[in-house]
């Protein structure tokens, strides 16, 4: 009897050198050394930049104080050997007849947007909830402003502390994100480059918001307090880390498909 198995078998491995049918995707040719290289130099950063960051609050706040007119810089121990400075800049509690116009003009808003079509509704979520949290702002000053918690010095301390740690937390979570592309020298070079660039920019965005910031508590009161933490304070943070990352991504994937020797096909 006449074996048919062994042409379609034979037929079947040929055609297998030449097209493997089983390719689903294709995945970087990564250099394990300089992955772990460039983790190690991330940690090494953050590290740095945590063990100083009494002398990166003195840093930030030198610059802030070089711009402002009348800012007194002061100091408070956050532990027995590590003290974070800031900008004393008093700000103001609002006067009765101003939570009142807060309060009539965010109503009438709030209103208004029900009837705004020409807007994206994710735009009027976010436009809400930004009105209701100062409503509510409002109507806490307007009724028992005395029981209010903070003032310009504690919320001072707190930005400053954020923005330090943040700054310090920057190298390692995008040291650690980057290194998985690492299939060149170049590419380990650029990764270095694209933390050092959001480094610098968040240093010059944060100082930039700081004085925003303690202009606002000091000219338009402490009703806009929460809405600048909440809305434009640290979780702000995220929206250019995660934009320069994924422009620098983009990029990297742009070079890399076109070069084979950076990738292969999975199977």
């Amino acid at each position: 009897m006449r074996n048919t198995d062994f042409p379609l078998a034979y037929l079947k491995n040929s055609e297998t050198q030449i097209i493997n049918y089983a390719r689903y995707g294709r995945i970087l040719k990564v250099n394990k050394w300089l992955v772990i290289f460039q983790v190690l130099i991330s940690f090494s950063i953050t590290l740095f930049l945590v063990l100083n960051i009494e002398t990166l609050s003195q840093i930030f706040i030198s610059y802030t104080a070089h711009i402002m007119e009348n800012a007194t810089i002061k100091n408070i121990e956050i532990s027995p050997s590590v003290k974070i400075f800031y900008i004393g800049y008093e700000g103001r509690y609002p006067e009765s007849y101003e939570s009142a116009l807060y309060i009539s003009a965010l109503i009438v808003g709030i209103l208004t947007l029900r009837r705004i079509k020409l807007i994206p509704e994710p735009i009027i979520i976010y436009l809400r909830f930004f009105m209701f949290t100062l409503l509510f702002s409002c109507l806490f000053f307007y009724f028992i402003p005395e029981e209010f918690p903070y003032d310009s010095n504690e919320f001072s301390t707190m930005y400053v502390l954020s923005q330090v740690i943040i700054m310090s937390l920057i190298p390692i979570l995008l040291g650690i994100s980057l290194a998985v592309f690492n299939v060149s020298t170049i590419i380990f070079l650029a990764n270095l480059v694209i933390i050092g660039v959001v480094l610098i920019y968040s240093f010059f965005f944060g100082l930039v918001r700081y004085i925003s910031f303690l202009l606002i508590l000091h000219k338009l009161s402490y009703i806009w307090m929460s809405n600048l933490f909440l809305f434009f304070g640290p979780l702000l943070d995220t929206v250019y880390i995660v934009g320069i990352y994924s422009l620098y991504i983009s990029l990297i994937s742009r070079i890399t498909k076109v070069h084979t020797r950076y990738w292969r096909w999975l199977y």
